[in-house]
């Protein structure tokens, strides 16, 4: 149960699901706008070796890899790098770029995104403060 459209992809049939709706119009009626969390990172979808999965004693051997930070940007400021392969934010996999989507829209106002990483073969954590990029109803 969704809405049904074909306004948001040029001309192409999609169904927006019920759950999508809810988050929406209980934005609209919280802010008077949508909050769009941003960090300035741009994403995709990779899988890690065997061997880095191993030694890591990795559960999954796939992740999202950075192939760009904006300058200035709260990833920028809390150090992010290209080629950091994110595997999980706030304790939920990161496996496609919409999973990264989801984590920032459920963080909440002025909190953080704790975020799972693998740089240089090394496991390590990162807190982000991500901003808000609101859009007017």
């Amino acid at each position: 149960m969704g809405i049904n459209t074909s306004g948001l992809a040029r001309g192409a049939p999609i169904a927006l699901p019920a759950l999508v709706v809810d988050r929406v119009l209980d934005e609209l009626h919280a802010r008077g706008h949508i909050r769009r969390g941003y960090v300035g990172v741009a994403l995709h979808p990779v899988e890690l070796g065997a061997a880095m999965t191993t030694r890591l004693n990795l559960e999954r051997a796939t992740g999202l890899v950075v192939v760009s930070v904006a300058d200035g940007s709260p990833a920028d400021a809390a150090g992010v790098m290209i080629g950091d392969v994110l595997l999980g934010a706030n304790g939920q996999p990161l496996r496609h770029p919409i999973d990264f989507i989801d984590a920032l829209w459920e963080v909440g106002e002025g909190a953080t995104l704790e975020l799972q990483y693998v740089r240089g073969g090394e496991l390590r954590t990162l807190a982000i403060t991500p901003s808000d990029r609101g859009v007017a109803a």
